[in-house]
């Protein structure tokens, strides 16, 4: 079981590993993905990113917006002189001062993001164990209810012990704080520490062995549960949490919606 849930944590951060090219970003708003060799008074000479072996291709400094290399350096066209800025800087995230931040996307446009305005992507879902005897194994899955605020979700979880087993099935109403949101961290209020409260209804089938012939008892009745979850990226983290703190569970944490 161990090396099963190593080989799939390890996949799971395979997954976010990305590779870096010099990207030539176009004043029509696309973008080349390339090898810039060289940069001369009219033409900027480069190579196919995914042909580096292949011919050398030229484009016209007027055509082009703005060059970001591979080392996270750029080169801005001045787009009233057509000549390279003298200036040349790393580029670099400086927290913003309020919930407003500008910067390039993708199409290589200055766009401002009001993040306040942005729900935080958490509808978690969990694998946990028991941190003491019996031992049990859950899962859940939570879904947005109202944003930044509230979540539903269900658990199921699978208990074990000397001369019995038990089912158990629940669902919660789970009011969480996302910390880095309320700490004014709007750009990355999907990450970090969420503190949740869980208040909901649980029912248990129970199946005893020894001595009672198989005999099943069913029972349920309001629970709650405290918990942390920290997500180290925007889908992957750490997770513990605790039944009215009597029991206590911990285990992996994900949120992908």
């Amino acid at each position: 079981m161990q090396t099963k849930l190593f080989y799939t944590i390890f996949l799971l951060l395979s997954s976010l590993i990305t590779f870096c090219q010099d990207i030539i970003i176009k004043k029509d708003k696309t973008e080349l993905k390339a090898k810039v060799i060289e940069i001369g008074d009219d033409k900027i000479k480069y190579k196919k990113w995914e042909l580096q072996d292949g011919p050398l291709y030229s484009i016209n400094k007027t055509e082009v917006f703005m060059i970001i290399y591979m080392n996270g350096q750029r080169e801005i066209i001045n787009q009233q002189e057509s000549e390279i800025s003298s200036t040349v800087q790393p580029v670099t995230m400086v927290p913003a001062p309020s919930s407003i931040s500008s910067i390039v996307n993708g199409n290589g446009l200055d766009t401002t993001i009001d993040y306040k305005k942005i729900r935080v992507k958490y509808s978690p879902s969990r694998i946990y164990i028991s941190l003491s005897s019996p031992f049990s194994i859950g899962v859940d899955q939570e879904i947005r209810v109202i944003k930044n605020v509230l979540n539903f979700g269900t658990t199921y979880e699978a208990t074990s012990g000397d001369g019995f087993s038990t089912n158990t099935y629940g669902v919660w109403l789970t009011g969480y704080v996302p910390v880095n949101r309320v700490m004014k961290n709007y750009e990355k209020q999907d990450r970090g520490l969420f503190v949740f409260a869980q208040a909901g209804y649980l029912y248990n089938s129970t199946s005893l062995f020894s001595g009672f012939e198989n005999e099943t008892i069913s029972n349920g009745g309001f629970s709650w549960r405290l918990g942390m979850d920290f997500l180290i990226s925007k889908h992957v983290g750490l997770t513990v949490l605790s039944y009215k703190f009597s029991s206590f569970r911990a285990g992996l944490v994900f949120s992908f919606l």
